[in-house]
C-alpha cells in the first residue's frame, strides 16, 4: 500500500470520528434543551428546602407550586416563610412572603466539590420590617454563627417593598455580587418615595467590612463615602462583633453629600420634619469615627437656600460636632434677612441630666422693616439694629446670660425713638 493511500485512509477516519463527535455534541445539546423545558423532581426539591430550613432555624416553608429542574434552576412560586406555632395555641406568625424565588447552581462549584448557587432571585415580597425583626429575634437558630463564605454568586431582589414604622422602602432592582470576600451591589429604589440609585462596593471578612466605593443619588443629591467597619475587642483581648453582650463596631467613614435638597431629606423623619419648612441646598463633608459612646462625628455644612426649619435662611455655613451626646456649632456664618449673623452654638443632652445649651450670636445692620414681614406679630416697625449680640448658656430650666441691641432710630407703634437700646 502506497503512502499515499495510507494518509487517505487516516484522513477519513478522522473525518469519521469528528463527524461522530459532532452527533454526539447535537445530541447533548438537543437533550439539554428538551430538558431545559421539562419540570423535574420540583415537589421533592421543595420538601428538601422546607425539611432543611426547618431544621436549621425551626421555620415552616410553605410553596404553592415548584417549577424548574438542575439545568435551569427551580423557581418557588407564593413562598413563604413563618414561625411554628406557638405551645400556647398561637397560630403561626408569617414572617416573609415573596411571588417568586429562583435558585440556580454553580456547575463549575459540583465539580470542585463545593455546592453554591450562581443566583438567588427574589420577586414581589411586600412585609413589614419591624415584625420580621421582633419575630426573627424569638428564633433560636440552629449550627455555628462563625460565619464564613456565601455560598452564593449573585443574589438579585426585584419589585418589592418594605414598610417599618419609619415609612417604606421599595426595589426596583438591586443585585449583590460575590466573589469570595468581595462584595459588589446595585440599588435603585426610592425611601419614603425619594429616588435613591448607587453602587457600592465592599470587601467583608468575618465580622469586619471594608467599604471601597460608596455612590448613591438621593433624590437630586449624590453621596459619596468610603471606610471601614470593624468589631472592637476588650480587655481580655477577644473580638466582640457586636453579637456579644457589651460588644461594639468601630467606625471609620469619611464621605461627603453634595446638591442635598433639603426639603427632600424631611420624607425620612415625616413624623418630626415638614417639607414646607424647607427650602434649599446643602453641602455637606463629613468623617465618622469611634464605637459606642466614644463615637465622634464632624462634618462641614453649607447650605443655601430660603428656608431651614421653618426660619428664613438664605445662607449658612457651619462646622459641626457630635460627641459624648453633644452637637456643637463652631464658625458660624449665616444670613437671614439679609442679617449677617456669626459665632456658635451647642446643646447637650446627657442621660440623667437636663438638657443644656450655649449660644454666642452676633450681628448687625438688620432692617427692622424686613423682620416684621417674616413676624407679623411685631406690627408697624421701621429702623435698623445697628448691633446686636445674644450670649446666653446654662441648663434649659435655668438659662443665664444677655441679650443686647442698639438702634440709632426705631419707629414703633408710630412713635420715634432715637439711640434705642436694650440689654
Amino acid at each position: 500500500m502506497s503512502k499515499r493511500q495510507i494518509l487517505s485512509r487516516s484522513s477519513a477516519k478522522s473525518r469519521i470520528f469528528v463527524y461522530i463527535l459532532l452527533g454526539l455534541l447535537g445530541i447533548v445539546v438537543v437533550g439539554a434543551g428538551i430538558v431545559s423545558t421539562v419540570d423535574i423532581a420540583g415537589d421533592a426539591v421543595a420538601g428538601l428546602a422546607a425539611k432543611t430550613v426547618k431544621e436549621k432555624t425551626g421555620m415552616i416553608l410553605t410553596v404553592r407550586r415548584t417549577r424548574g429542574n438542575p439545568v435551569r434552576g427551580y423557581t418557588f412560586d407564593d413562598m413563604a416563610l413563618a414561625s411554628a406555632p406557638e405551645a400556647s395555641g398561637t397560630g403561626e406568625n408569617r414572617l416573609f412572603a415573596a411571588q417568586t424565588l429562583t435558585a440556580r447552581v454553580n456547575f463549575m462549584s459540583l465539580l470542585r466539590g463545593s455546592p453554591r448557587l450562581s443566583l438567588l432571585a427574589i420577586g414581589g415580597v411586600d412585609m413589614d420590617m419591624d415584625r420580621l425583626v421582633q419575630e426573627i429575634s424569638k428564633i433560636e437558630f440552629g449550627g455555628s454563627s462563625s460565619g464564613g463564605e456565601v455560598p452564593i454568586d449573585c443574589v438579585r431582589l426585584q419589585n418589592s417593598r418594605f414598610t417599618s414604622k419609619w415609612g417604606a422602602i421599595d426595589v426596583n432592582d438591586a443585585d449583590v455580587v460575590i466573589e469570595g470576600s468581595l462584595m459588589s451591589a446595585i440599588f435603585a429604589g426610592a425611601v419614603n418615595d425619594v429616588p435613591v440609585k448607587g453602587v457600592l462596593d465592599a470587601d467583608v471578612r468575618g465580622s469586619a467590612a471594608s467599604v471601597n466605593r460608596m455612590e448613591f443619588r438621593v433624590g437630586e443629591g449624590l453621596l459619596t463615602a468610603a471606610g471601614s467597619v470593624k468589631p472592637t475587642h476588650d480587655a481580655g483581648g477577644t473580638t466582640s462583633g457586636g453579637t456579644t453582650p457589651g460588644g461594639t463596631t468601630a467606625l471609620d467613614f469619611q464621605g461627603s453629600i453634595k446638591g442635598l435638597n433639603v426639603s427632600e431629606i424631611t420624607s425620612f423623619w415625616p413624623a418630626f420634619l415638614s417639607s414646607d419648612d424647607y427650602a434649599g441646598n446643602a453641602d455637606v463633608d463629613f468623617t465618622i469615627e469611634g464605637a459606642g459612646s466614644n463615637l465622634l462625628i464632624a462634618a462641614a455644612l453649607n447650605f443655601k437656600g430660603s428656608l431651614l426649619g421653618g426660619y428664613p435662611l438664605s445662607e449658612l455655613s457651619a462646622q459641626l460636632r457630635y460627641a459624648d451626646m453633644r452637637l456643637s456649632a463652631e464658625n458660624v456664618k449665616a444670613t437671614a434677612l439679609s442679617v449677617p449673623i456669626e459665632g456658635s452654638a451647642a446643646m447637650a443632652m446627657r442621660t440623667g441630666e437636663t438638657p443644656s445649651i450655649m449660644i454666642k450670636l452676633h450681628g448687625g445692620n438688620a432692617p427692622l422693616a424686613e423682620l416684621a414681614k417674616a413676624y407679623p406679630v411685631l406690627g408697624k416697625v421701621d429702623g435698623t439694629v445697628e448691633k446686636f449680640t445674644v450670649n446666653v448658656q446654662g441648663p434649659t430650666n435655668a438659662l443665664s446670660g444677655t441679650i443686647e441691641l442698639s438702634a440709632p432710630r426705631v419707629v414703633l407703634m408710630n412713635k420715634r425713638i432715637e439711640n434705642f437700646a436694650v440689654q
